[in-house]
């Protein structure tokens, strides 16, 4: 399962990927256990203690819940590039598009978040949007800084990004792609096999892997369209229905996908079991 996000602005707990949502909760919905606490560092919580750190600054936070009207969003970038706002507080929104010469000092909280996923686009993701927000910093006359909260400072990524160097982060990440037959060395399709209930998801999602796999030594080609799993998605559980991921290496271009999905269009399945198939998928979670 997901965890609920804590919004003290309605204060819910809500769930970001199937809306659910829980109102003014005080105790457990199941144990009725009263000692709750939230934690993490939401830009919510970031804001507050900028407040009581920085009592005499004018803080703006800038995401979801802070816009309410439409393009509010210019108008506080706006206030910010002024000057009338001194902190801006914010989600990855504001690490693109902002130019403001006036920034000197741009923080990241939890820097290496995004790139600890277990995504093999993670990396490259992470890298770019530290690239990015660190650009924000020094575009004026004066000279701009920049820190990384980091739980390890020696992490590659982490250092490229500091020095932004393109290049060798290209290069580190191109050789592992190749060495693990991920894009641009092959095509990702990608397997989603889900039902209410667990054992039945893991059963089809074992039954598919198999007979897809001998449908492919038949054809010997089995370096050429590689199966993974089936294993538990990361988000395990979305809106009641249990989750695996069956993933295709698929280093045979459109022939490839053809074999791929002639043989799942074949595949008859139970009423209670789903499957999407994605090609190209914008991640693996």
């Amino acid at each position: 399962a997901i965890a609920l996000i804590y919004h003290s602005q309605t204060n819910s707990h809500k769930c970001h990927y199937c809306s659910f949502e829980l109102k003014n909760l005080e105790k457990c919905p199941h144990c009725k256990d009263e000692s709750l606490e939230n934690f993490g560092t939401g830009v919510q919580r970031v804001e507050k203690i900028a407040e009581k750190i920085f009592e005499n600054a004018k803080i703006a936070r800038l995401d979801s819940d802070s816009l309410v009207r439409k393009n509010e969003h210019i108008d506080v970038l706006s206030a910010f590039e002024k000057g009338e706002i001194d902190i801006l507080i914010g989600t990855q929104m504001i690490a693109k598009g902002l130019d403001n010469p006036n920034v000197v000092l741009v923080g990241v909280v939890n820097a290496d978040l995004s790139f600890n996923l277990p995504d093999y686009r993670a990396p490259e993701r992470g890298f770019s949007l530290l690239t990015q927000v660190a650009g924000r910093s020094g575009r004026g006359e004066s000279l701009g800084k920049v820190i990384f909260q980091t739980f390890n400072s020696e992490n590659f990524i982490i250092e490229k990004a500091q020095a932004q160097d393109y290049e060798a982060f290209y290069e580190n990440e191109i050789e592992l792609r190749e060495h693990f037959d991920y894009p641009p060395f092959s095509k990702i399709i990608r397997l989603i096999i889900s039902a209410p209930d667990d054992f039945r998801a893991e059963r089809a999602g074992i039954e598919i892997a198999s007979r897809l796999k001998e449908h492919i030594e038949k054809l010997s080609l089995t370096e050429r369209l590689i199966i993974l799993g089936p294993s538990p998605c990361i988000f395990e559980r979305i809106r009641g229905e249990f989750r695996f991921n069956i993933l295709v290496k698929n280093k045979l271009e459109e022939r490839g996908h053809g074999i791929i999905c002639g043989f799942l269009r074949k595949i008859l399945l139970p009423k209670d079991i789903k499957m999407v198939v994605d090609v190209d998928p914008s991640d693996i979670l």
